[in-house]
């Protein structure tokens, strides 16, 4: 894998809800990956126990952005990373407050649509 970020790939050190405003901009343009055990420069870090996101990462997603990309884990250099594709979205979605600016579409929280 070249580990070189661009408009379709991403790289994050490890899970938290700015990964959420990735998958969002990429659900609302032409796609993309975002590649979660590995940093801004490129290089692996892993992240442990990275099964468990397998069902945490879609979950989380669709109960926020009303979207479910497919997670992957992969090997690379004897350290497990996660692969995150989301699907492009006809419907454009938001994510407002809890992440720092704006990215267009949808977000459903607490069963209210905020925009």
């Amino acid at each position: 894998m070249r580990k070189v970020e661009n408009q379709s790939k991403e790289f994050k050190e490890a899970w938290n809800e700015n990964c959420l405003k990735t998958i969002c901009a990429f659900a609302n343009t032409a796609g993309g990956k975002l590649y979660i055990g590995i940093d801004d420069a490129g290089n692996l870090v892993g992240v442990k126990d990275a099964v468990r996101y397998l069902d945490d990462i879609p979950n989380k997603t669709k109960d926020i952005l009303g979207i479910t990309p497919e997670v992957t884990v992969k090997k690379v250099a004897g350290k497990e990373i996660l692969e995150a594709f989301p699907y492009f979205s006809v419907k454009r979605r938001w994510v407002k407050g809890w992440v720092k600016g704006w990215v267009k579409g949808w977000v459903k929280r607490k069963r209210r649509f905020w925009h």
